[in-house]
């Protein structure tokens, strides 16, 4: 409550600003809502690494429309969420990868692989409500690299190589 509080302010969900009626739901007592980051820009945000995201949810309906415009919910799992937790997810899909096939094999059709079966590894854990947002960016940067953005494989690769820790001192001496 005090997290919407804040951001809903006197909005009313009811009403729009031109007091006319709204269609809204009851989040707590409505059906499966899900979001899709398929139409996201890989590198599309000033780092130059983080896409630029395109937050769709699914069902695209009035009330979906309306929970946004008064609660910023686009914004807010932007900011809040997928900016700062994107790297660090890449991060646990890089060592995954490495620990899965190792270095030697780094194709494009393995990465595309591999992103599928990290997908579903993804949808077999028990993910909190802000990690649970880690499958759409997965399916994400999955359809991207399929459509064959070879800048984002490119990415993929370099990950990899730093997802592998350095040597411990007494092992890079031997």
């Amino acid at each position: 409550m005090k997290c919407n509080e804040r951001h809903k302010g006197d909005d009313d969900i009811l009403r729009n600003a031109a007091g006319n009626r709204r269609c809204s739901f009851d989040p707590y007592n409505h059906g499966q809502i899900s979001l899709s980051l398929l139409n996201s820009i890989p590198f599309g945000q000033p780092d130059d690494e983080t896409p630029a995201w395109q937050i769709e949810f699914l069902p695209n309906s009035p009330e979906c429309t309306t929970w946004n415009d008064v609660f910023d919910i686009r914004n807010r799992i932007a900011r809040d969420v997928l900016n700062p937790s994107f790297r660090d997810w890449l991060m646990a899909y890089a060592r995954w990868f490495v620990k899965e096939y190792g270095l030697d094999d780094q194709n494009d059709e393995l990465i595309i692989t591999s992103l599928g079966q990290y997908i579903v590894v993804l949808s077999d854990m028990e993910l909190s409500a802000r990690d649970a947002l880690r499958l759409p960016v997965f399916k994400m940067l999955e359809n991207q690299c399929t459509q064959g953005n070879n800048r984002l494989l490119d990415f993929m690769r370099t990950l990899f190589d730093e997802a592998v820790p350095p040597p411990r001192p007494q092992e890079a001496a031997a």
